[in-house]
């Protein structure tokens, strides 16, 4: 009750209540043992932490919540884990390669020395538990079409972080067809964020506003603030794009034929 309760205040909005609620729920799920639980407390620590940006914090829950699903047995969870991992991973990577300029000399010799750059190194781990979500979908897919969903979703984030748009929508939209057949709602309303996101980074505005004006409209019917919240911020930053574009291009036709 207390985990339905914490997960119910996080979709919500009221974080600080979630954690209250949901580390309870961890500390009585570990005492009895029950790891299934105690794993599914972990997760949902893990998303929090990832939403107030706490990297870190939400990479090192995110493995404990993996490691709990294993030792439970869960495909279900093992997939919802992984799928965590990568979007942790590549959300660091992200921080990384935004905190860091251009190449300096030292980078360049660690390089050839064969140490990675942080970004770079997380990059690789997003890479290879997608691959291994991949697998386990192979795998268990067919009697839990969950790990489905959460392998193309995690294919569709690691695409749109190397740029490749066209890759990114079809797993994105494979993903959502399979968040529908699960009857995962919420990873409905991420797939179409993440739709949202792919079009928008394609200069596909329109198409951008409407994948983004479908998660707000559900996630207000659903009462899924912090999904709401999200898609109000990235109409945001859909209209900024636009307007952008437009701009440049008002100036290009004013610009003197020489």
């Amino acid at each position: 009750a207390m985990l339905q309760a914490s997960q119910g205040s996080a979709l919500l909005g009221d974080r600080p209540t979630a954690l209250e609620l949901v580390s309870e729920a961890k500390d009585v799920a570990r005492r009895a043992g029950r790891r299934h639980a105690e794993g599914i407390c972990w997760h949902t620590l893990a998303s929090l932490h990832l939403d107030w940006g706490r990297l870190a914090d939400a990479a090192k829950m995110a493995k404990k919540a993996l490691s709990c699903a294993k030792r439970s047995g869960s495909h279900k969870e093992q997939g919802r884990s992984l799928l965590l991992f990568v979007i942790t991973s590549l959300m660091i990577s992200k921080e990384f390669e935004e905190a860091a300029p251009s190449e300096t000399p030292v980078e360049a010799a660690e390089q050839e020395a064969g140490a990675l750059p942080a970004g770079a190194s997380q990059f690789l781990e997003a890479e290879k538990n997608a691959e291994d979500l991949r697998q386990l979908a192979e795998r268990v897919g067919a009697v839990e079409p969950l790990c489905t969903a959460c392998s193309y979703h995690a294919s569709a984030v690691v695409q749109l972080h190397k740029g490749n748009c066209e890759e990114a929508l079809r797993a994105a939209q494979l993903g959502l067809a399979a968040y529908e057949e699960s009857s995962d709602l919420l990873g409905v309303l991420q797939m179409y964020l993440v739709m949202a996101r792919t079009l928008m980074v394609g200069r596909f505005f329109h198409e951008a506003r409407e994948a983004t004006e479908s998660a707000a409209w559900l996630g207000h019917q659903l009462s899924f603030r912090t999904i709401e919240e999200s898609a109000k911020s990235m109409l945001q930053e859909i209209e900024v794009r636009e307007a952008d574009r437009a701009d440049r291009a008002d100036r290009a036709d004013r610009a003197p034929n020489l």
